[in-house]
């Protein structure tokens, strides 16, 4: 299976390298300067002992050098870089062709859709933590990574859904087909959202938050907020598993959006952004939502006054 990876950060990256060193037909499609890099510095992993490095060297292209379509393609960048990933992956979309997007939220389904049609997208979920370093190299936080697959509004066995989970589960990647992968993206949106929310305002890992005074009424705020969002869209989740999750003291998890916030790193608010417009599309308030996205754009770093 000819597969394309659009996007060399961190997820894509990852996921890309350990699919190269299980011997899968891999090409990444990436912007010039980047193509540039990845040609002369390859894909470098650094693993999660700080000593394992693994660098590869992959085929890469440019949107003007694809030629004909691909069998799968992955796509992995950010939400507001989706318009041009769209235009940039076209030549590489056949009529067999599976789209599979690794992107946070629901609204990059609906873009995708309509333009490669129902058939050929994916919906998908990616756990993993690696973080991009400024100099190309990937950092991983935790080893391997975690998949769900599912085709939006079909569920039930599908040969293609099946033949993407096999190209795709490869040694550090596992990967399972789900029947919802609707309810199955929610869930790791609201996931991702509350614990951005609650680590941005409490300032310190879930832990940290948890144990301090007030870190539990903050918990229980932030997820009454964010599932009340999802809730208000048909998938309410299981809100008293995550309060149980993230008021665990012992936990020492940060999401990846406060770590580039206490890196001085670019951070994907729009993750944020498109909950919260949600919210306000059903009427809900997100007052915590809203305070964790101005604090996420201006940085960690206080402005100067005057």
């Amino acid at each position: 299976m000819r597969t394309l990876v659009l996007g060399a950060g961190a997820t894509g990256g990852y996921l890309g390298a350990r699919l190269l060193a299980a011997g899968r037909e891999v090409t990444f499609l990436a912007r010039p300067a980047t193509a540039d890099r990845l040609s002369l510095e390859g894909l470098q992993i650094r693993g999660v002992d700080g000593v394992t490095h693994s660098h590869l060297l992959p085929s890469v292209v440019t949107a003007d050098e694809l030629r004909s379509p691909c069998d799968l393609v992955v796509v992995a960048v950010c939400g507001n870089a989706l318009p041009d990933a769209v235009k940039d992956v076209a030549a590489a979309v056949g009529p067999h062709t599976q789209v599979v997007p690794l992107l946070n939220g629901m609204a990059h389904l609906d873009t995708l859709v309509d333009a490669f049609g129902a058939g050929a997208v994916l919906g998908a979920t990616a756990r993993l933590a690696a973080t991009l370093l400024p100099h190309g190299v990937i950092v991983e936080q935790a080893v391997g990574a975690t998949l769900e697959l599912g085709r939006p509004g079909a569920p039930g066995e599908n040969p293609a859904v099946e033949a993407v989970r096999r190209e795709l589960s490869v040694d550090g990647i596992a990967v399972r087909v789900v029947e919802d992968i609707r309810s199955a993206m929610w869930a790791k949106w609201v996931f991702i959202a509350a614990s951005t929310v609650l680590t941005c305002l409490g300032g310190a890992r879930v832990g940290d938050v948890a144990a301090a005074p007030g870190g539990p009424g903050l918990v229980d705020a932030v997820v009454t907020e964010v599932s009340a969002v999802a809730g208000a869209d048909g998938h309410a989740g299981d809100p008293a598993a995550l309060v149980r999750g993230l008021s665990d003291p012992s936990s020492g998890f940060v999401p990846s959006m406060t770590r580039e916030l206490w890196a001085g790193r670019p951070v994907e608010v729009e993750v944020l952004d498109e909950l919260a417009a949600l919210a306000r599309r059903r009427g809900l308030a997100s007052p915590l939502l809203d305070a964790a996205r101005v604090r996420l754009r201006l940085g960690r770093e206080p402005r100067p006054v005057g």
